[in-house]
């Protein structure tokens, strides 16, 4: 059997634990990360030594993934992500 939908709906069901307690940080797990086959074969380096350059943009991902989710956006509210897990 295929699991490979089985960390999109990991993160399905934790969107639903910070819709639930109001929170605006979404933990993702980096063996997650490292599974997905990205276009550059360098990125998740990349990733860990300079994760502040790429922090933007993971962070407008969650946003726009949580919105997508049906997660209450405000106009003073912006979401971010930690990565657990690393190598």
């Amino acid at each position: 059997m295929d699991d490979s939908g089985a960390p999109i709906r990991y993160y399905m069901q934790m969107a639903e634990v910070l819709k639930n307690e109001e929170r605006s940080t979404l933990q993702v797990d980096f063996s997650h990360m490292s599974s997905f086959q990205f276009g550059d074969a360098h990125f998740m380096d990349q990733l860990l030594q300079e994760f502040g350059r790429y922090e933007p943009y993971l962070r407008k991902a969650v946003t726009q993934f949580l919105n997508g989710l049906g997660y209450p956006l405000g106009k003073n509210r912006f979401f971010q992500l930690a990565i657990y897990n690393l190598p």
